[in-house]
């Protein structure tokens, strides 16, 4: 059996009950991969990585792939219903009426509309950390977006990154990883030299830090869609062509979403303004047209290259 013992019943290891056994049972008691007050996210990149360490005991796999992770979420690359906590919401007579608390802020907004629209005491309250344009220096609880203002205010929702990264994942990383050593903080701070993100290091996350983009052809992290490598060296006609495919492709795919939207509201033709944060398509819908814009993007800027 291999273990990490962090605290008094909260331990994470993987057991071999016969000689024969090959693959050991995951087993963990009390840390984010088993609770429910954390999103997706932190649960899918810890367990992950501490399987690794149990399998290969070797932390540099480890300190890659949780780098590879976080280069993932610092460029925009994640699906985001990953993202989004669901805590409890107690009831408004159980908090301090200023309690900087998501869950009652987001009560308090819905009882203002429709005194009947507030959660039950006991239901979960599902919201994501977003940045907030107007002040970079906003408090947390003023960077709180429920789902529905995501999905209706699509453009201007911009994923507080280094708050899950530096507040979420990382914590949770190094609760385990420390007590063998290992500083997982330093390891962001190697991925920032690449990705250039000393704002959001401390704490100010500005515009141009979410510039950051894949070359359409070596994948190579650049401030535009080709990068100055590929551009000298490649034929930009043959250039044209993948990007052309690219958009077109993300445009189907984005079509058949609406399609499956369409069918589900039992309408066929028109517009119309659906109202479940539940379902999972209309959730693909709002990453498909992030991708499909991008990709519209980098279309017109090779054909103004050309």
């Amino acid at each position: 059996m291999q273990s990490v013992l962090a605290s008094k019943k909260r331990y994470v290891g993987i057991s071999y009950e016969t000689i024969d056994q090959k693959q050991g049972k995951f087993d963990a008691k009390g840390i984010e991969t088993v609770r429910r007050d954390t999103c997706f996210i932190v649960s899918k990149i810890l367990q992950h990585s501490l399987k690794l360490l149990f399998q290969t005991k070797d932390i540099t796999r480890v300190r890659l792939y949780v780098q590879s992770e976080c280069e993932k979420i610092l460029t925009n690359h994640f699906n985001l219903p990953d993202f989004i906590f669901a805590k409890e919401y107690r009831g408004k007579t159980n908090y301090h009426p200023s309690a900087p608390v998501p869950a009652l802020r987001i009560a308090m907004q819905r009882a203002k509309t429709n005194p009947l629209a507030e959660p039950n005491q006991g239901e979960r309250v599902p919201y994501l950390i977003g940045y907030n344009a107007e002040s970079p220096n906003a408090n947390l609880i003023d960077c709180v977006w429920t789902l529905d203002n995501v999905l209706k205010l699509k453009s201007q929702f911009k994923l507080h990154s280094m708050y899950y990264i530096k507040k979420q994942i990382l914590p949770a990383l190094d609760r385990c990883l420390a007590l063998i050593g290992v500083n997982v903080f330093k390891w962001i701070d190697d991925l920032s030299n690449d990705i250039n993100l000393n704002d959001q290091q401390q704490g100010q996350i500005s515009e141009g830090n979410f510039q950051k983009k894949r070359c359409i052809l070596c994948s190579q992290l650049t401030n535009t869609p080709l990068c100055n490598e590929c551009r000298e060296e490649e034929d930009l006609a043959e250039i044209m062509i993948i990007s052309e495919n690219k958009a077109n492709k993300l445009e189907r795919q984005h079509a058949n979403l609406q399609r499956l939207c369409l069918a589900c509201s039992d309408r066929i033709d028109g517009w119309f303004q659906c109202s479940t944060i539940d379902c999972p398509i209309r959730f693909r819908v709002h990453k498909m047209t992030q991708l499909m814009q991008n990709a519209q993007e980098t279309r017109m800027f090779i054909y103004n290259e050309c």
